[in-house]
């Protein structure tokens, strides 16, 4: 490429060199309560990402999506409230940080100790680390694997 390429027509060859070229679907959340406390109610939330089919010789060949998946925290107090993402460490679950497991002693559930003081919380699901069927692979690395 030349040097005195617009800077977009840099990014999109390297968007199609690399596979970035999927669409992104606008957010439209599906929210499902799941329970509350006093201080904050918890709901499952998903929304879609992007459809899968949608670039080369698979578009159109499928009505599925690829969606995202977390735990949505928001505080029972009046008003506005600021509003945070929540990520857990790799051998931690979104239910962990967000109290809704007895893994963690509540002082290190950070999710819902943000809820509680007035904040709304996000905490996506990710693949964690930890042991798949097998003790001597992680979940991670068994995708990572998939992917060769």
């Amino acid at each position: 490429m030349e040097g005195n390429q617009p800077a977009e027509r840099i990014r999109d060859e390297l968007r199609r060199m690399i596979g970035a070229v999927d669409q992104f679907l606008p957010p439209n959340p599906t929210v499902t309560q799941i329970g509350a406390t006093a201080a904050f109610t918890f709901s499952l939330v998903e929304w879609p990402v992007l459809r899968l089919g949608s670039v080369g010789s698979t578009a159109g060949s499928s009505g599925a999506f690829v969606k995202q998946y977390g735990l949505l925290l928001e505080s029972k107090r009046s008003g506005k409230h600021p509003a945070v993402i929540a990520v857990p460490d790799a051998h931690l679950s979104a239910a962990d940080i967000a109290g809704l497991t007895t893994r963690l002693p509540q002082r290190e559930q950070y999710a819902r100790s943000l809820a509680v003081n007035g904040y709304v919380v996000l905490v996506p699901f990710f693949t964690q680390r930890r042991t798949f069927s097998q003790p001597w692979i992680e979940d991670r690395a068994w995708l990572v694997r998939l992917a060769y």
